[in-house]
């Protein structure tokens, strides 16, 4: 009995979506029969009964994309020909809006005239992409040391074995005053760290001597940055139905976020040379040396290689803080950096230098030549 009821609504409610169906169907052939009515009084010199045939069908939206492209591309040719110029770009523009990527070809001399009154452009891009930070350094300001040392040598070379930074994000762009610039906005995570070796003179021992002694670490954060950036491509995409290739170059500013349990100093060593005395711990936490909103110039440059809509990018990314990462109140409060490492914060700002690839797509829009681009 279940089995029954059960095929009684699937029948049902397969007779409900045909009897919906049948309408449009209808609806489409008849518009079918309309259009190549309207090609045998094109090719007849009938023009006014072709504009009169398609013009109720190429606005319904229930006929085929394909089948109102074809009308549109019609209509805009009639138009031309009767010299009827706002009648001919607007049939013209409603044909670019519903296919950006169409192309006139060569059979079409008068729509190729046409189209070359109008610009096809970028009006959205979505984009996702990550990559390494090839190169985390801090840029010093102001140099401190801890009481009675000195900082003979400083470098901030990476060792083989320390693991490299990576970013991962998204951006957004929307066109605005021209066709080849554009406003962006997004989101990166990312992992920064560097490498801090000092060549230090009368560090102070555990016993209470001092003597030259050698100290590193590596420092390591997490950060999470909203880029505001201005996007401008090297060319106007006019012609988005063949693949491209599409240089542009990037400025812009971030609002940065450290996630505060993230920063640490990860292996301080210190190594004394007259006495051999070696001092190593695990991780140093530094939540409380480190401000954790800051802010950054960003620039950069790319390409696209772009087919109908999607692309793919890579680019090379550099970016600089505006702000001192050092909290300059707790400088000498971590007791165990101070007394035991002879360490003590510089001001500094990091720079950051990575490559990026990834992926992601445009929505365009066409517009008319007010002037020329």
């Amino acid at each position: 009995m279940y089995r029954i009821f059960e095929k009684t609504w699937t029948i049902a409610g397969v007779l409900l979506a045909l009897s919906a169906a049948l309408p449009v169907v209808a609806q489409q052939s008849s518009c079918e029969a309309v259009y190549r009515q309207a090609l045998n009084d094109f090719n007849a010199g009938r023009l006014d009964r072709v504009i009169s045939g398609v013009s109720e069908c190429v606005s319904n939206r229930n006929n085929s994309r394909p089948l109102r492209r074809e009308m549109l591309s019609l209509l805009a040719m009639v138009y031309t020909f009767l010299d009827e110029d706002e009648n001919a770009e607007k049939a013209y523009l409603d044909l670019l809006q519903l296919d950006p990527f169409h192309s006139p070809g060569t059979d079409a001399p008068e729509l190729a005239y046409l189209s070359e009154r109008f610009v096809t452009y970028p009006k959205f891009s979505f984009y996702v992409f990550g990559g390494p930070l090839l190169g985390v350094k801090p840029q010093v300001s102001k140099s401190y040391a801890a009481p009675g040392v000195t900082v003979r040598e400083l470098s901030y070379r990476r060792n083989s074995g320390d693991p490299a930074g990576a970013m991962f994000g998204l951006t957004a762009t929307v066109n605005i005053l021209h066709p080849q610039l554009d406003l962006g906005m997004g989101y990166t995570f990312s992992t920064q760290s560097f490498r801090y070796t000092a060549q230090l003179e009368n560090a102070l021992q555990s016993d209470g001597a001092r003597g030259a002694a050698q100290l590193s670490f590596f420092e390591q954060h997490r950060w999470s940055q909203i880029p505001v950036f201005l996007n401008y491509r090297f060319n106007k995409t006019n012609q988005p139905g063949k693949t491209q290739l599409i240089p542009h170059l990037y400025a812009g500013v971030t609002l940065d976020r450290m996630h505060q349990s993230s920063a640490r100093l990860i292996a301080p060593t210190i190594r004394f040379a007259q006495s051999g005395e070696e001092v190593s711990t695990g991780i140093v936490l530094l939540e409380d040396l480190r401000n954790t909103l800051n802010s950054s110039f960003i620039a950069g440059m790319g390409i696209k290689l772009h087919r109908r809509g999607f692309f793919f990018g890579i680019d090379i990314h550099y970016s600089r803080m505006l702000r001192n990462l050092t909290q300059t109140k707790d400088r000498y409060s971590n007791e165990l950096l101070l007394s035991t490492f002879n360490y003590v914060d510089n001001d500094f700002k990091l720079s950051r230098f990575a490559v990026g690839a990834g992926v992601g797509c445009f929505l365009f829009r066409s517009k008319r030549k007010y002037a020329p681009y």
